[in-house]
């Protein structure tokens, strides 16, 4: 939910990233949701990957890496699934399945389906919806 009661299903919403090479602003209908501002250790000392053992890959690079490089913007709807979420997370209802099992999230169908509200508005109201995508570059 945001904020002032709606969900995200209510309506359309700007979605804005403003990334920079020392930062990324993320925000939903021009409320910041995420300020990112890595120190000189990075992205690799703010996700505390030191310690699991590994070798920091970035170390040659700047504090912004891996995002100091073009990425794609992928739009999309996903369900199920063994990789997103961690068993332990938990919302308004528990996940229903664990990363183990690929097929519990289809057999818990009568639990998530009705959540989707499938006869109503011929289901679109379930639908992913994109209204336009826009793209520029703040700095040359």
């Amino acid at each position: 939910r945001l904020k002032d009661g709606r969900t995200f299903a209510d309506d359309y919403h700007r979605y804005s990233v403003e990334w920079t090479e020392d930062y990324i602003k993320c925000f939903v209908d021009d409320e910041m949701t995420l300020n990112v501002e890595p120190d000189e250790g990075g992205f690799w000392k703010f996700g505390e990957f030191e310690k699991n053992n590994m070798v920091n890959p970035w170390r040659y690079a700047s504090k912004m890496a891996p995002f100091d490089q073009e990425f794609y913007i992928i739009l999309n709807l996903a369900v199920g699934g063994m990789n997103y979420f961690d068993d332990s997370n938990i919302g308004p209802r528990p996940k229903p399945w664990t990363g183990a099992d690929k097929t519990a999230f289809w057999r818990a169908k009568e639990e998530w389906y009705p959540t989707w509200n499938p006869f109503e508005n011929d289901g679109e109201d379930a639908a992913l919806k994109i209204n336009y995508v826009k793209v520029w570059k703040l700095k040359p």
